[in-house]
């Protein structure tokens, strides 16, 4: 049995409003604008296609109204295969899967490639975005074969990653503020495996960039070099700006994006503040154009007169989308409509180019490197790369995504007895904002506290569930695994009918005189089971919703399955706000969804970010619902 939207039409009179940094007369246009923008990339993007068909190189830019392609080991390799994923997360077509996986494809040998520090720009532009939308283990393996590569260019003594080999005349040991994007890879590998070695990496580099790379007024030098004995800085000057003195603006946006992205990666406040500062040196400049599209360098002398460059808008533009999610009041609305009205600029045809020309690229009027005259005032892969990205975040924050918004199943698991607390901090300050945010939710109680507890806890549990807020499961009798023989066992895995079916009866037996209800939902502990939990079920008519069921079974219950790359927790136990709002609108159709967290496990931070999770969801109008709802 599958749930439809049809059975909980009357749960979307849950109120959705525009987000507050915006007046109801622009969102409305900007929207419009925004489907338009992504419309006019789906023609341009299959230009491009129809030009270099099955082509083993990857686009660049113009040369001279020509496409330069380019071999997979330039560091723009990644962007045009990150435009087709994002084509196809935008449309879901299956055309735009195919040919992201051709084109990423063609840079696959790049993850042993340690002469380069652009690691994430090449691997997590496209296969990044691939995993995301896929789960791909190749695709995976991929990323973290990366991830080893990158690491190797890390040095200790200096605390940074190493970013050129080139022009060892010049530099000791060059660190480029554009080597903060490649970061996003590392905090990505240390989720998927638990090693905290890409993350101290990662954090460490940030850290040195944030204490030796900006001035005092915050804006930022293009490249540092430092003395490989003493780890200490030695030069400080450019490569691709106007002088070493100067504010080369792409550089200033990687600096923005880069710490924005630190801070959603890491909860710490100081990269927050610093990506607030970088934001302030950029938008409150004397000669920041009011149209929000920078000139190539803040202090090249021909301005007014100067380049403008669309790469530098683009990257600025998404930063400040994200940015604005991480702050409150008059500060958040500040970001927003300063991307906005970067977003907007872009979009007109000053920027944007006509439909059919330019060989299939969406900007005109990028910078590439000044002081080496190339890819000046052409179109540049990596503008029309964050131009789509910062178009699909205004849709995510706005909520404002074709297609329907599926009812939310927040699922809480491992509810115990804690003795005289009575529950965790944790799982009372979950319960808490469940209230004051008069919102649903679902905590699985693990049947030995029914047990143990006492009428303290059987009280707790009781009050929230006369609320109506919550809905209490089955979330097993022992909540344990071990060996049998070797093999991983547990109450619901690798066990006979019967015995699993006793530790049902047992749980439902106790709600019944601990709590005077029955649990009316389901849900296996670790979500292990096997053919004999199907078995064990059916003898349970008063159980009718199966919480993460395997995909695909014969069963009675409605089934709300697992979707791995969307949930509360990425890893476990870790609450993260961004991955989730990343992935909802991708994955969400006409079922339903159910979210899985473990309070207790949460600090401050991780609460924050389920938080978040709540109040998005609440923002843009998904229904958030008890699982027996969906039945009714």
């Amino acid at each position: 049995m599958r749930y439809t939207i049809d059975k909980l039409l009357v749960l979307l009179l849950i109120p959705a409003f525009f987000i507050s940094c915006s007046t109801e007369e622009q969102q409305p246009n900007l929207n419009k604008l925004v489907h338009s923008n992504l419309e006019f990339a789906e023609k341009q993007l299959a230009t491009i296609l129809d030009t270099i068909s099955s082509s083993k190189l990857n686009p660049r830019s113009l040369d001279n109204g020509h496409l330069r392609l380019v071999k997979p080991s330039d560091w723009t390799s990644g962007f045009f295969p990150g435009n087709l994923w994002y084509m196809y997360e935008y449309s879901r077509d299956n055309k735009w899967k195919v040919a992201a996986n051709h084109f990423s494809l063609n840079i696959e040998k790049e993850k042993y490639n340690a002469t380069t520090h652009d690691m994430g720009f090449k691997l997590y532009c496209s296969f990044g975005n691939g995993f995301r939308l896929t789960n791909s283990k190749r695709y995976r393996d991929i990323l973290l074969d990366g991830a080893k590569t990158l690491s190797k260019r890390f040095n200790p003594k200096v605390g940074c990653i190493r970013s050129w080999d080139h022009h060892a005349d010049r530099w000791d040991y060059p660190v480029i503020i554009d080597n903060m994007i490649n970061l996003e890879l590392l905090f990505w590998a240390t989720r998927e495996t638990r090693d905290s070695s890409y993350y101290k990496i990662a954090v460490s580099h940030a850290n040195k960039t944030l204490q030796n790379h900006f001035r005092m007024d915050y804006s930022s030098y293009h490249v540092v070099s430092y003395d490989t004995i003493t780890g200490q800085p030695i030069k400080k000057n450019t490569h691709q700006g106007y002088s070493d003195d100067s504010a080369w603006a792409r550089g200033q946006a990687w600096g923005l994006y880069g710490f924005t992205m630190v801070y959603r990666e890491t909860g710490q406040r100081k990269f927050l503040t610093q990506a607030k500062h970088i934001a302030e040196f950029i938008l409150n400049h004397p000669r920041y154009p009011s149209d929000g599209v920078p000139y190539w360098d803040f202090d090249d002398p021909n301005i007014p007169n100067a380049l403008r460059d669309a790469s530098a808008a683009t990257v600025m533009c998404s930063a400040l989308y994200e940015l604005s999610m991480y702050c409150k009041g008059e500060e958040k609305a500040k970001y927003f409509n300063a991307a906005d009205k970067i977003l907007g600029s872009l979009s007109s045809e000053k920027y944007r180019t006509k439909l059919g020309s330019n060989k299939g690229f969406l900007l005109e009027h990028s910078v590439g490197n000044m002081p080496a005259h190339s890819e000046i005032d052409e179109p540049i892969i990596y503008a029309d790369y964050y131009f789509l990205e910062g178009n699909l975040r205004r849709l995510k924050i706005t909520g404002d995504w074709e297609g329907g918004k599926a009812p939310v199943v927040i699922k809480a698991d491992d509810l115990r007895f804690m003795g005289e607390n009575i529950v965790t901090k944790q799982w009372q300050e979950f319960a808490d904002f469940a209230v004051e945010k008069n919102v649903h939710v679902t905590a699985g109680i693990v049947g030995s506290s029914l047990e143990e507890g006492t009428s303290a806890f059987f009280d707790w549990i009781k009050k929230y569930n006369e609320m109506g807020l919550f809905e209490f499961w089955n979330h097993g009798q022992l909540h344990k695994r071990w060996l049998v023989d070797g093999e991983n066992t547990s109450e619901f895995f690798n066990q006979p009918v019967l015995q699993q079916a006793a530790y049902l009866r047992q749980t439902q037996d106790l709600a019944v005189e601990k709590l005077g209800f029955q649990f009316r939902t389901f849900g296996t502990p670790y979500n292990w089971c096997d053919e004999n939990t199907t078995k064990a079920l059916a003898k349970f008519p008063e159980i009718k919703v199966w919480l993460y069921a395997p995909q695909g079974i014969r069963t009675d219950k409605l089934t709300i399955e697992r979707i791995p790359m969307l949930n509360i927790e990425y890893p476990v136990h870790h609450a993260k706000f961004y991955p989730f709002f990343n992935n909802y609108f991708f994955y969400s159709n006409d079922d339903a969804i159910a979210i899985q967290g473990h309070p207790s496990s949460w600090d401050e931070h991780g609460m924050d970010q389920y938080k978040m999770i709540v109040e998005y969801l609440m923002r843009i109008g998904a229904p958030i619902v008890k699982p027996i709802e969906l039945l009714e």
